[in-house]
C-alpha cells in the first residue's frame, strides 16, 4: 500500500469542545501524530458570552444554534464568525471601548443595549436604532458621550443614565420626545434645579424614576 507520511507542522486537528466558558474539566484528546491547535467552540450551553480583552477571540467559533442571550464586548477582536450569525440577544453590553462606528455590528440584534465606561458620539445610538428598531432598554454608565440625544428612540421601557451627563447638561434636551416607562438617574443629574423640576414633571406623568447615588 501507499505509505502516508505525517508532517507535524502541516496537519492540525482543531479541538473545539462545546462547554460553558471557563469549564476546565474536559481535557484535550490525546493526539499522537497530529499537532493540536486549541480552539474553542461556543455552542448551545453558553448563555452569557464575555469577550474580554484577554483572549484571542479569532480562535473561537460560535455555533449556528448558539443560545447566547447576553453578549459583553470589551474588545474589537471578535470570534471569527460572530458577525456571520444572526444571534437573537437580550443584551449587548459594550465595556471600556472607544466606539467610532457600529458598521461591524449590524447583525447583532438585541432589545437591550448597555455602554459601560465607553466613549462615543451620540450618533452611534442613532445608528444602533436604525440597525435595531426593537431596542427598548438603554443603560449608559460612566461614559464620555458627545451630542447625546435619544429622541430617535421614541419609546423606551427603561433608560439608565448614570454618571454620564456633564454638569450643566439639561436632561430635557437629551430625552426630548421620548416616552419612558422607567428612568434611572444618578444623583448628580438632579442636583441641577432645572433637571429636578423636569424629573418631577415626568413623575407626575407616571414615569417610574429611580435615583442612584447621592444628590450632591
Amino acid at each position: 500500500g501507499n505509505m502516508i507520511t505525517w508532517s507535524n507542522s502541516s496537519t492540525r486537528y482543531l479541538y473545539t469542545p462545546d462547554i460553558e466558558m471557563g469549564d476546565t474539566t474536559i481535557k484535550e484528546p490525546y493526539m499522537d501524530r497530529l499537532g493540536l491547535l486549541r480552539g474553542t467552540y461556543i455552542g448551545v450551553n453558553v448563555k452569557s458570552l464575555y469577550l474580554s480583552r484577554i483572549s484571542d477571540w479569532t480562535k473561537f467559533k460560535i455555533s449556528k444554534n448558539a443560545k447566547i442571550k447576553e453578549l459583553i464586548i470589551e474588545t474589537t477582536d471578535l470570534p471569527s464568525n460572530l458577525l456571520d450569525i444572526t444571534l437573537n440577544l437580550e443584551w449587548v453590553k459594550f465595556k471600556l471601548l472607544k466606539i467610532k462606528t457600529l458598521t461591524n455590528f449590524d447583525k447583532l440584534k438585541a432589545n437591550a443595549i448597555a455602554f459601560d465606561k465607553c466613549s462615543f458620539d451620540g450618533s452611534v445610538l442613532k445608528t444602533m436604532k436604525e440597525i435595531n428598531p426593537s431596542i427598548n432598554k438603554i443603560q449608559i454608565t460612566a461614559c464620555d458621550v458627545d451630542n447625546l440625544n435619544l429622541s430617535e428612540f421614541g419609546a423606551l421601557d427603561e433608560l439608565q443614565l448614570l454618571f454620564t451627563l456633564e454638569r450643566g447638561t439639561k436632561l430635557k434636551d437629551v430625552i426630548e420626545g421620548v416616552v419612558i416607562k422607567k428612568l434611572v438617574l444618578s444623583g448628580d443629574v438632579i442636583s441641577d434645579k432645572e433637571n429636578k423640576a423636569f424629573v418631577n414633571s415626568l413623575k407626575s406623568k407616571g414615569v417610574k424614576v429611580e435615583i442612584v447615588g447621592p444628590v450632591i
